[in-house]
């Protein structure tokens, strides 16, 4: 009650067009700018790469899967979402890391429908060197928006970095396969469902680390959630 009370008092501004959204609106985004926004319409269920046809999963995860069981991703990293993740992960951007969890959220509900959301969120663990020049774990304050807007626990230290790895914003897929080896750890599991959570999505190298690293130590089924995926 307070909460709508605050909003008809002081709406949401828009982070596109700098206007009031709607009283009624949870989120800073109009719903004029909402359709202009670099969506992922048609993403491969496993890797969430745009597929040409729509239908099936791409041909890379034909060759190659990952080892997830789905994956989404509901914004290209293009943009507005580009400058969003770069605000929230190098300058605190709460208003972005909350527009971002928000989208990604709506996205999680269209995806599975009546099916069974997974058991836990783990936000992917970033190196102790760069949470402490940066003083968030970006993924972390996504999970948490996501953790309360779909009523999920979140194991903040579910997995955790083994070690430091190169930056990988320039590195090829193979480059960032083999730079991701062995970097993670995880606290044991039972056969918990688990939804990885990361502000981008770019080779997949990364969460297919953490994955088999969350599946070697009990975990049943990993899907990852990212609010953007690169192409």
């Amino acid at each position: 009650m307070i909460g709508r009370a605050l909003r008809a008092l002081f709406p949401p501004i828009c982070l596109l067009c700098d206007q009031s959204c709607a009283a009624e609106a949870d989120v800073d985004l109009c719903s004029r700018c909402l359709p202009v926004l670099p969506w992922n319409p048609q993403p491969c269920p496993r890797c969430a790469l745009p597929r040409e046809n729509g239908t099936g999963r791409c041909q890379p995860c034909e060759d190659d899967p990952l080892p997830v069981a789905r994956t989404v991703a509901p914004l290209l990293h293009a943009g507005y979402p580009r400058h969003w993740v770069h605000r929230l992960k190098f300058h605190e951007g709460m208003v972005e890391g909350r527009l971002l969890a928000h989208l990604l959220a709506g996205a999680v509900r269209e995806s599975y429908g009546r099916t069974d959301l997974p058991d836990m969120l783990v936000p992917v663990p970033t190196a102790p060197g760069r949470l402490a020049w940066r003083g968030h774990n970006q993924a972390a304050t996504i999970a948490a928006f996501l953790s309360r807007r779909l009523s999920l626990p979140l194991a903040r230290r579910g997995a955790r970095r083994a070690r430091s790895s190169r930056p990988q914003r320039l590195l090829s897929r193979a480059a960032r396969l083999k730079a991701t080896a062995g970097i993670f750890e995880s606290r044991q599991w039972r056969g918990e469902t688990i939804a990885v959570v990361d502000d981008v999505m770019t080779t997949g190298a990364t969460v297919a680390e953490l994955a088999r690293t969350l599946t070697a130590a009990g975990a049943g089924e990993v899907h990852v959630w990212s609010a953007t995926r690169a192409v």
